[in-house]
């Protein structure tokens, strides 16, 4: 089988995932990624890396993902992997260097390749996908997960999921984008842009655990205003 390495961003890196490592959800462990194996100073991470990508695809037959750390990777090379890694149930052996600042891209991008992705696969405004499941992109954003060297500031691509999908799939920014009755549904992660789909066809339901803080902010902040006024009649 191939091996296929993925690059490291040439600025220090951040996390895609923007808040804490306990934000792993229950989706980490149903779905189409599993972790199987991981040291303990990598299974978080990974279990992360399972749940970000569980979240957003479509069901999937599952792909079993073996995390190591391995310090003789080739240089500038951050990430590894064993590559295509099915039919399942076939494991995928994923390695990361050890002395990288942010091993969720790297895994991120390799669980990707291991769900189906093809090497080079990457995202940009215009881009279709052909019957092999590859983009052909217009244009290229460099912060994509799945280009081959890493971005200091990664997301994941509303047309790198829709890869998954066995339709061709043309990515937009607006409605005149799109043919048909189809419209430029705005769902997307990390400022990706939009799909043109039906209304309500989203394959995507909910975006970044940002959405949900923000939620749990106006509650607090609802709440906080009706306990102050109730302060204030007991007062008066």
């Amino acid at each position: 089988m191939p091996v296929h390495n993925v690059e490291a961003a040439p600025e220090p890196p951040r996390s895609m995932w923007y808040g804490s490592l306990a934000e792993a959800r229950p989706t980490a462990t149903a779905g189409p990624a599993f972790v199987v194996a991981a040291p303990n100073a990598l299974l978080q991470v990974a279990l992360v890396a399972a749940s970000i990508w569980n979240r957003y695809l479509p069901h999937m037959e599952p792909r079993y993902f073996h995390v190591e750390y391995n310090s003789s990777l080739p240089a500038n090379v951050v990430g590894q992997i064993v590559w295509p890694c099915h039919p399942p149930p076939a494991v995928c052996n994923v390695s990361v260097d050890p002395t990288y600042g942010a091993p969720l891209n790297v895994l991120v991008h390799e669980f990707g390749h291991g769900l189906g992705l093809p090497a080079n696969s990457v995202s940009g405004i215009g881009s279709t996908v052909d019957s092999g499941n590859h983009w052909a992109p217009e244009s290229v954003d460099a912060r994509e997960i799945m280009t081959e060297t890493i971005h200091a500031e990664p997301y994941l691509a509303l047309y790198t999921l829709r890869a998954m999908d066995p339709d061709g799939h043309l990515g937009c920014v607006g409605d005149y984008q799109c043919k048909g009755d189809l419209v430029c549904m705005p769902a997307s992660i990390y400022d990706s842009p939009g799909a043109c789909e039906r209304r309500s066809e989203t394959l995507i339901s909910s975006a970044h655990s940002s959405d949900d803080m923000a939620l749990a902010y106006a509650v607090g902040v609802v709440g906080a205003c009706a306990f102050a006024g109730f302060l204030i009649l007991i007062l008066v």
